[in-house]
């Protein structure tokens, strides 16, 4: 990829055991003659490792107009492909990875990947804690399957991971629909209000958007947003 071949260093594959750690593409599905997705719903060619890496590492050098950079966009990406087709892979494979990472001096390691196994010593778990006290800091992702009691997965489970996660709000939050003018109608939902307001004093009213750019003190300058929408840009950094 243009965003991460410069921060790319190397790695390895040991789904096919080379050097060349590509996930599985479409190309591959077509010369499979497997099932494009599985019964689960995973498609049989992969893009998640990418995703993760650019989320991470991305240095938006690419054409495109939606080319970003990563939160760490300097830093030195090593990749072990450790998923094959659908996205799935075997124990075995995850932890020689992660002993691989460990034995090549990684400071940092992420696993975005993981088993629907509750269990703090499940292999992959156990590898990560060594991985941890050897060194390396780790932060695995929590998992997809929901806010419930024993829901977080291997290798999530271990002790000394960084596990991440969404949450979730246990309330209904309305939103508003706007538009503003610029070159073309663009329609906006917006909530601006603390979980503890009434929202619903919000319904069935229109209110008047104001474009106060980055919402410094300059910008709001002459311009009256008591009862308005304001319209706050994003920032000028580029980040996922």
């Amino acid at each position: 990829h243009p965003d991460l071949k410069d921060a790319y260093k190397g790695g390895y594959d040991f789904v096919n055991n080379d050097n060349d750690p590509m996930e599985t593409t479409y190309e591959d599905w077509k010369k499979s003659g497997s099932a494009e997705f599985a019964g689960n719903g995973s498609a049989y060619y992969t893009d998640h490792g990418t995703h993760v890496s650019g989320t991470i590492a991305s240095q938006a050098k690419s054409n495109s107009e939606i080319s970003v950079k990563g939160i760490a966009p300097d830093a030195d990406l090593y990749v072990y492909r450790v998923l094959g087709p659908y996205g799935s892979g075997i124990s075995s494979n995850i932890i020689a990875a992660i002993d691989q990472a460990v034995a090549a001096g990684m400071d940092v390691m992420n696993l975005s990947l993981g088993a629907a196994l509750n269990d703090p010593y499940f292999p992959t778990s156990t590898a990560i804690n060594y991985a941890v006290l050897s060194g390396v800091t780790t932060v695995v992702a929590a998992g997809n399957s929901g806010p419930g009691f024993y829901s977080l997965g291997s290798p999530g489970t271990a002790a000394l991971a960084l596990t991440v996660g969404a949450s979730d709000v246990s309330m209904p939050i309305t939103t508003l629909k706007g538009n503003i003018a610029s070159d073309s109608s663009i329609e906006l939902e917006t909530m601006a209000r603390s979980f503890s307001d009434d929202l619903t004093t919000f319904k069935g009213k229109s209110f008047e958007m104001v474009d106060v750019g980055l919402g410094g003190d300059t910008d709001y300058a002459n311009k009256d947003v008591t009862g308005k929408i304001a319209l706050v840009e994003r920032g000028t950094y580029a980040l996922v």
